[in-house]
């Protein structure tokens, strides 16, 4: 549904489940966690659309 109003260069190309985020004692977002995380596994989740 989302590609239906979003442009094709801000869709997703993976989605990626996990039990739990990283998260500061303040509770906010740790986004550099989850991209060491994942940057060694490009093909990690669930594919989108094609790249």
């Amino acid at each position: 549904q989302a590609a239906e109003v979003l442009a094709r260069m801000k869709l997703p190309q993976r989605v990626v489940f996990v039990d739990a985020l990283p998260r500061l004692e303040t509770g906010k977002l740790l986004r550099r966690k989850l991209k060491e995380r994942f940057r060694g596994e490009p093909q990690a989740g669930f594919a989108l659309r094609d790249s």
